[in-house]
């Protein structure tokens, strides 16, 4: 039994110092939020907008960023609940939309 308890503390150890070496991502995912203006965009757009359309309003149009990567930054401040998703229900493109702290 005592063996089995190390084991889990030890894995939870490896797991919290995992997650203080990668919360990087987080900010940096975030920052690039705020220098895109993608809440900005969202918000003049009067609602939840495809991704496409941030990218479209990214830089004036002028050139528009990588959908894919553009895709991750959003799918990881989905999860940090700084944007939401929405799933519509026509099975077109997911929509993007604020939530309070994006506000």
């Amino acid at each position: 039994m005592e063996r089995i308890e190390l084991d889990e503390a030890m894995l939870q150890g490896q797991a919290e110092i995992w997650r203080y070496m990668y919360s990087f991502a987080d900010s940096m995912a975030l920052k690039s939020a705020v220098e895109l203006r993608i809440a900005d965009i969202i918000h003049s757009n009067g609602g939840p907008v495809t991704l496409s359309q941030i990218a479209s309003c990214i830089n004036g149009g002028l050139a528009s960023p990588d959908i894919t990567t553009l895709a991750r930054i959003m799918r990881l401040l989905i999860r940090r609940k700084i944007f939401t998703v929405h799933h519509p229900s026509d099975g077109g493109d997911l929509l993007y939309g604020l939530t309070h702290s994006s506000r």
